[in-house]
């Protein structure tokens, strides 16, 4: 009965069973215990086996494998509700985060942000989506940190190419607005000492009280020219109700808006002082009032796309327990199942129903 068994190896209760026809060696492990192989010659079951080695790698193996397997699941569905949850906490904040855009901003600039000018110009021109402030500051500096910058005016309103949508506080509810036309502000240049990247900064505050602030720059290759005759640096500041409404974030009391003729920002900027006075550091002004808004914009798309992503992995990576379940066993493995299920039936069974049913002894005799 056990000619057919050899142990082999340090571990006596590994067997090998070899077919006399196949003559390939089919191990059984701890891992398949309940496969049963037929040779040629006769049938081996589980009682061919001692009974730690069937019983021992399930006790070890299944209740480990059981507990991985329930947690990887619960992580699952923790991650699953984490990921709801940031997914709606982002759509709310870009919700609350979006009126943050307040009108009154640049909108169009002569030259182009981060454009090119080859030949020299007589004055710059930023177009707003409102009229700028009376005490509006205006700037702009040459590579080498000097100011060539005269006093700004009001410009004629241009239509724009393309509306632009912003929000105004009216209430206290943000109402969103759409703007046709551009109100300019143009800073004639006084000459071009050199070639190389200006700067033309702007400080100004929108009619709801929203800072209205941010800078240009161009790089220029024409012509270098000199400075006119009796051409002096300016070195005026900022207004200090200017200062005061942009670090509070409130209207400034000595703004007008209408067709008004834009002042001077101070009694001390219009009368320049005696003797030179060294220009003021150039410090990039703080950002602006839609700063916030910029980050969320990019954000939420990333946070939205990566949720999918990970939705979509692992809904690739779960099985489907109605597929595993109609799937049906195919090749080696079918006649293997099907070897396995004609061994279980009884011989007795199997000759008994292979007979033909005996024949009735009177019709034998008619």
């Amino acid at each position: 009965m056990r000619a057919g068994l050899r142990e082999y190896g340090p571990f006596p209760r590994r067997r090998q069973i070899y077919g006399e026809i196949s003559r390939k060696a089919l191990p059984i492990t701890g891992h398949r215990r309940l496969v049963l192989f037929k040779t040629s010659k006769s049938r081996y079951s589980q009682r061919d086996l001692v009974p730690t080695d069937r019983i021992l790698p399930w006790l070890v193996f299944w209740p480990v494998g059981r507990t991985a397997r329930r947690a990887e699941m619960a992580l699952g569905r923790w991650l699953d509700r984490l990921l709801v949850l940031v997914i709606v906490g982002g759509i709310a904040l870009a919700g609350l985060a979006a009126p943050a855009s307040a009108h009154g901003q640049l909108v169009l600039s002569t030259p182009a942000k981060d454009s090119t000018v080859s030949a020299p110009m007589e004055s710059l021109s930023l177009y707003f989506t409102e009229k700028p402030a009376p005490n509006a500051y205006f700037t702009i500096t040459a590579p080498s940190g000097v100011r060539v910058d005269r006093r700004w005016s009001h410009g004629q309103p241009k239509r724009l190419d393309e509306p632009v949508q912003e929000y105004t506080l009216i209430n206290g509810v943000w109402e969103p607005n759409l703007f046709h036309t551009g109100f300019p502000a143009k800073i004639p240049v006084a000459h071009w000492p050199e070639k190389g990247l200006y700067v033309v900064r702007y400080q100004s505050v929108a009619s709801d009280g929203e800072e209205v602030q941010g800078e240009v720059r161009f790089t220029y290759t024409g012509k270098t020219s000199g400075p006119p005759k009796g051409w002096e640096a300016p070195t005026d500041q900022p207004d200090p109700a200017l200062l005061a409404a942009l670090g509070q974030g409130g209207p400034t009391p000595t703004r007008a808006f209408g067709n008004a003729t834009p002042q001077s920002a101070s009694p001390s900027a219009s009368v320049p002082q005696a003797g030179p006075q060294p220009a003021p550091p150039a410090t990039p002004p703080p950002a602006s009032a839609d700063s916030g808004t910029g980050v969320m914009v990019w954000l939420l798309p990333a946070v939205l796309v990566a949720g999918v992503g990970i939705m979509v992995v692992r809904a690739a990576r779960r099985p489907s327990s109605q597929g595993a379940a109609r799937r049906a066993p195919t090749g080696p493995r079918a006649k293997t199942a099907k070897t396995t299920n004609a061994s279980k039936t009884p011989p007795a069974r199997r000759t008994t129903a292979s007979r033909p049913a005996p024949r009735n002894k009177a019709s034998k005799r008619r």
